[in-house]
């Protein structure tokens, strides 16, 4: 009988001493996410080169408020991409541009495009004034940093066309690749 007593006492004991010394103790974190604004390219304006004669260059040039090409028909255009992200973000700019169009069928037509093709400005404006030319072509990357209160920029390019004197009718074209990665 004095074991069990002993032994009672004992368990006694433990389970109070367990009490006793246990501890026990928490905190709260707050889990936070800020969804920022995508990147997103969109196509304003065709490259248009209007209607070219065989044996004459057609060139969409780009110049400070000068967007102006050499078809003889008044439907010259400059290829406008206007990018859009998340304010204050930087941005990286590719082209994968043609080095031919094609006509439907075999016949195909050369598309160079050189240095002074290429301009950017923030903002969508319309007029493509005010733009910064920049040579970043094929192979080339362009980083930029959208502005903080429009986080908009504006790319142009021109170019041009080189049908011989042989060069069969028809329309030609082919299709240009502006791709923008954003780092937030």
């Amino acid at each position: 009988m004095k074991s069990r007593i002993y032994t009672l006492a004992l368990l006694f004991v433990v389970v109070s001493a367990h009490g006793v010394f246990a501890n026990d103790d928490s905190a709260d974190l707050t889990a936070t996410a800020q969804v920022g604004a995508a990147v997103e390219v969109l196509q304003q304006e065709d490259l248009n080169f209007g209607v070219i004669v065989p044996g004459t260059n057609g060139i969409i040039t780009v110049s400070n408020g000068d967007t102006g090409g050499s078809g003889t028909d008044g439907t010259t255009t400059v290829g406008e991409f206007l990018v859009s992200g998340q304010a204050n973000a930087s941005v990286l700019l590719n082209f994968d541009l043609p080095n031919e169009l094609l006509n439907g069928g075999s016949a195909t037509l050369p598309i160079f495009f050189d240095a002074a093709d290429y301009g950017w400005h923030a903002g969508a404006d319309e007029s493509n004034a005010n733009f910064t030319p920049v040579d970043f072509g094929a192979g080339n990357d362009l980083s930029l940093t959208f502005d903080g209160t429009t986080p908009e920029i504006t790319i142009l390019l021109g170019g041009r066309v080189e049908p011989s004197n042989t060069q069969e009718t028809g329309t030609y074209s082919a299709t240009v690749t502006l791709t923008a990665t954003q780092d937030l």
